[in-house]
């Protein structure tokens, strides 16, 4: 048994499962905002057309109107169109937003931070956790890559700092 290994695969891991927290939170706090959002505002193209990929048409919708609990109805079409979206990538997190009409929502988070190029980090910490699940952290001679704890470990605070200043941004949207 090599500790070294052993090691650095725990790194990975801690890796792996800060990317994976992070995409469970957007999709998780989209869903949990989609009710609050659609009493404030009013809907915009985008969401409707993520509930209509969802499922909610015209039909459902009338259905809906005379059925109890038409908003818990909604919140579960939309909980499970989204249970296998991925918002690991900026891109996909400020598209998911972007139905709330948050534009930019990446930026705006970063803006909070203070931080110019959080971002940036994100993105490369998510594209590393890409070669660690999809390619086994091998490197094109197909040996594995060297990963450097105290890296994997800004990587981690970069993904809390994000994370945590994306709840801010919803929070003062949503005036929660």
């Amino acid at each position: 048994i090599n500790l070294d290994e052993i090691k650095s695969d725990w790194i990975r891991s801690s890796l792996v499962l800060a990317v994976s927290a992070m995409d469970a939170y957007f999709v998780d706090k989209f869903i949990d905002s989609l009710i609050p959002y659609l009493r404030k505002f009013s809907s915009t193209d985008e969401l409707v057309e993520l509930l209509e990929q969802a499922g909610l048409n015209i039909k459902k919708a009338l259905e809906l109107m005379v059925k109890q609990r038409p908003t818990r109805r909604i919140r579960t079409l939309a909980e499970t169109h989204l249970a296998n979206h991925v918002t690991q990538r900026t891109d996909a997190i400020d598209k998911l937003f972007k139905a709330y009409a948050i534009k930019d929502f990446c930026k705006h988070v970063q803006g909070l931070s203070g931080r110019k190029g959080l971002i940036k980090r994100i993105e490369n910490t998510v594209a590393r956790r890409h070669k660690i699940v999809h390619a086994g952290d091998l490197n094109l001679h197909g040996r594995v890559q060297k990963i450097n704890a105290v890296e994997v470990l800004k990587q981690v605070k970069d993904i809390k700092v994000f994370v945590c200043k994306a709840e801010e941004l919803i929070s003062k949207k949503f005036g929660e």
